[in-house]
């Protein structure tokens, strides 16, 4: 997300790198493919009206003004 890599997102979230790589590889198998790409799993996840929700909690502001 935001081109962040799995050390930053786990940096930010306070946990371990093997932890952002697991939720990331649960999310995909949940969407029906393991071996997608994190821009397609993302799509999905905004198709079904997934990451309108989380956009706010977890993107800075400044992002969430670009895309409008």
């Amino acid at each position: 997300m935001m081109n962040l890599t799995h050390k930053e997102i786990a940096f930010r979230h306070q946990c371990s790198e093997t932890a952002v790589r697991k939720v990331i590889m649960n999310v995909k198998k949940k969407l029906g493919q393991d071996s997608m790409p994190c821009s397609m799993m993302f799509q999905k996840l905004k198709e079904r009206g997934v990451l309108i929700g989380l956009a706010h909690k977890f993107m800075p502001e400044s992002y969430l003004h670009m895309q409008n």
